[in-house]
């Protein structure tokens, strides 16, 4: 397993439509991994529902 992406892994990602939704917000509860009790600090989906709220757009990797 490689350590670290270089640019071209992202390209080529990126050129496989990687990054394209694959659900919709509502769809994802039977996926959903709580990271804000598994983590210190608990702004990760917090932040992400703000994002949500204002329509823009996010990547989670």
């Amino acid at each position: 397993m490689a350590d670290s992406f270089s640019g071209g892994d992202i390209v080529r990602l990126d050129d496989a439509r990687a990054f394209d939704a694959t659900h919709g917000f509502e769809a994802l509860a039977p996926l959903h991994v709580p990271f804000d009790t598994i983590t210190e600090g608990g702004e990760t989906e917090a932040r992400l529902l703000r994002l949500i709220k204002q329509g823009r757009r996010m990547v989670l990797v």
